[in-house]
């Protein structure tokens, strides 16, 4: 049984005759919060969005992020990951942050794994077209899109990394010392070896050169390849800043939608 409330709210295209809708609910046990406009008969597409690690489908510090999708036309939909939010779970409840940290590999594949049970089941009849975006280990998680569902259309992972081998086997080593090989499997199976599936879907990504927790050096290969094998729709941006999703990297997310939809 689906739980749900909604929410009327005035957005900044209520003067274009916009009607807008926020509905919070739970689908196949996952809680989510979708964002449409009412007026629309025809989407653009389904579009995903995902949270960072220990957080919440809620975007309370980034409320702008959904609307930019929803005001261009996405049937939009924040979901809580896997063990988070409103089905949180240990290790995430009492447990050490390097119990989560360790934890993180499995919650972004079981996250992938309902976007696609979700999509499937509920929402590919609103769209054929899949878009997958998401902060931080939500970036984790879009980039893993592909790779796991190859009809995705379109992905924009926000200050997150296509390669989870490094970013877990480099940059956390220090703070996982021995433990890491706890997960090894988990992280193995998000290893991105094949990258024919990513040269059909439209991809922006945008990192921070200051960022220590998502290194961009690891993802700048990523983007290199896929233009050596003449990827047709990506876009790449680094901004001076750490690890925080900053309104220009929005503006930039905004024109790429704007450049999708043309």
């Amino acid at each position: 049984m689906d739980f749900f409330f909604y929410l009327r709210y005035n957005s900044r295209e209520s003067d274009k005759g916009m009607r807008t809708l926020k509905i919070t609910k739970i689908v196949d046990k996952v809680p989510l919060t979708e964002y449409f406009d009412e007026s629309l008969n025809v989407f653009k597409g389904v579009a995903f969005i995902v949270h960072g690690h220990t957080g919440n489908k809620d975007f309370h510090d980034i409320q702008r992020y959904p609307l930019e999708l929803m005001n261009r036309g996405y049937y939009t939909i924040s979901l809580d990951a896997y063990k988070h939010g409103q089905r949180q779970e240990e290790p995430y409840i009492s447990l050490p942050y390097i119990d989560k940290t360790l934890a993180m590999p499995e919650v972004i594949y079981r996250t992938v794994l309902d976007i696609i049970m979700l999509f499937e089941n509920h929402y590919k009849k609103i769209s054929s077209r899949l878009l997958v975006s998401g902060t931080s280990m939500g970036g984790h998680i879009a980039f893993q899109m592909p790779k796991y569902y190859p009809s995705t259309y379109a992905i924009i992972p926000l200050i997150g990394s296509p390669d989870m081998i490094n970013h877990y086997f480099m940059t956390k080593k220090t703070f996982l010392g021995d433990k890491i090989i706890l997960c090894k499997e988990e992280v193995k199976a998000l290893e991105i070896d094949d990258l024919s599936p990513y040269l059909n879907c439209k991809i922006a990504f945008y990192n921070g050169t200051k960022d220590e927790v998502v290194e961009s050096r690891f993802i700048l290969p990523f983007y290199q390849k896929l233009l050596e094998l003449k990827h047709p729709f990506i876009e790449y941006k680094e901004f001076e800043c750490g690890h925080v999703v900053t309104d220009e990297m929005l503006d930039f997310m905004a024109s790429f939608l704007d450049r999708l939809n043309d």
